[in-house]
């Protein structure tokens, strides 16, 4: 099996051209984390603008996803409820 981590647009139009074979996983993080962990880079004030703008438009995004995985700093739960999903599949 062939797995890949890609943008949404290009996810959705995998899924579409093949929807038995392919699944989507959003993995939600809390916004303030999202935004600390911007906010710690070494990026420009516009970047981190952008970026922090973008974090509520990707967050609809999981309406088009098949799961949902909360991020919340466990790491090694969040691999293993991905490794989970893929071992299922």
């Amino acid at each position: 099996k062939r797995r890949t981590v890609m943008g949404i647009n290009g996810s959705l139009k995998v899924k579409r051209d093949e929807p038995d074979k392919n699944f989507l996983i959003y993995i939600e993080r809390p916004k303030e984390d999202c935004i600390r962990s911007i906010l710690q880079r070494n990026i420009s004030r516009d970047e981190i603008v952008s970026r922090i703008s973008s974090i509520y438009e990707e967050q609809k995004n999981k309406k088009f996803c098949d799961y949902i995985i909360q991020n919340n700093k466990d790491l090694n739960n969040t691999v293993n409820e991905i490794l989970h999903i893929m071992e299922d599949k």
